[in-house]
């Protein structure tokens, strides 16, 4: 008996843990792109705030964390924290980026060419819930005016929320592990008590027979 419980539980289990890889490996990726176009002091010194257009369409800012200096200043490598919300109001989370800019114009020049800039966005809140994307981004940047224009093309990732209730609806439909086990236990029950039935009419069926062997004899 104990033997079928394991056998029904471990079935479930296994059915259970498949149904959860394939949601967690559920979504549906898609290139995306578009472009931003800030103002660099618009909050304070080292924040910028602006527009984005295309699949990320919304407000955006980033705020300078650190900057490096190479080969006289020809070279700025800036660590920033991006803050940006979807049209929708929904919030869009990225990690920490850092942009590689190049001094053009020659040495006088306060304008910048992005070398490299690449970004991870790594979820949100809303239609960015469970999210993932990658993304490079070219532009220029002018430190004496702070306006910056860039375009950011990539990779987005939705996590398929419907498909992963209908996934957990099926696996929770397919196979129930206390259902199943108090089906086989009902049954071993039922089975018992058609033997202690028959037992029952047995042993009247016998003690009958006595009582009529009795008045024979008598």
């Amino acid at each position: 008996m104990l033997s079928q419980y394991s056998k029904v539980a471990a079935v479930a289990l296994s059915a259970t843990l498949f149904a959860v890889t394939a949601v967690a490996q559920a979504k549906s990726c898609q290139p995306a792109g578009g472009m931003l176009m800030t103002d660099l002091g618009a909050v304070d010194a080292n924040t910028t705030m602006g527009v984005a257009t295309g699949d990320l369409k919304g407000a955006v800012g980033a705020t300078i964390l650190n900057i490096e200096s190479q080969n006289g200043g020809a070279i700025l490598i800036f660590t920033v924290q991006h803050h940006w919300v979807s049209e929708s109001g929904d919030l869009i989370f990225l990690d920490q980026a850092k942009a590689t800019v190049e001094q053009v114009g020659g040495p006088q020049s306060t304008r910048y060419g992005v070398v490299s800039y690449p970004t991870h966005l790594k979820g949100g809140t809303g239609r960015f819930a469970g999210a993932t994307g990658d993304f490079t981004t070219i532009g220029e940047a002018d430190l004496a005016t702070g306006q910056l224009v860039f375009r950011y093309s990539g990779t987005l990732c939705f996590a398929q929320k419907n498909q992963q209730s209908r996934c957990l609806r099926s696996a929770c439909e397919c196979v129930h592990v206390e259902p199943l086990i108090h089906d086989q236990r009902a049954k071993e029950d039922g089975n018992r008590s058609s033997l202690g039935g028959t037992r029952a009419s047995y042993e009247g069926l016998h003690r009958s027979r006595a009582d009529v062997g009795e008045r024979f004899h008598a």
